[in-house]
């Protein structure tokens, strides 16, 4: 249990030196650790998350899926090579993303998360939820 803990958080997904800066206004973030379900390969950050409501894992947001994964829930805020287990990861549950760097973005992302997109002053499109 001691290499996956709920309460761990690094804050990689909001350093200027990390080659994907994800998100900004970390004081405005909500990081949880939840459990991802494996996967055939590892997950940059960034990818759209569902949870499945048959397992209680979340996995890979699919548009036309099912068992809840057709719902967007959250952002993975971190890397996770879980292709051996499923394990904990982070995951962004509200604050303020770059929208270009979200994996698996569509039409139905804003009314899933209940966000919306600005354009801040440096012409980039901040996706807020």
């Amino acid at each position: 249990m001691s290499e996956a803990l709920d309460s761990k958080f690094t804050a990689e997904g909001f350093r200027k030196n990390f080659p994907l800066i994800l998100a900004t206004n970390r004081q405005h973030a909500t990081v949880i650790g939840a459990r991802l379900a494996a996967q055939a390969a590892a997950l940059l950050p960034g990818q759209l998350l569902a949870r499945n409501s048959t397992s209680g894992l979340y996995d890979v947001y699919a548009s036309g899926g099912s068992s809840g994964l057709d719902t967007a829930k959250g952002i993975l805020l971190i890397d996770a090579d879980v292709s051996a287990t499923s394990q904990v990861v982070q995951i962004l549950m509200g604050g303020e993303v770059y929208k270009d760097n979200i994996v698996g973005y569509d039409s139905d992302t804003p009314a899933d998360l209940n966000g919306r997109v600005y354009i801040n002053g440096a012409n980039e499109n901040i996706f807020k939820f």
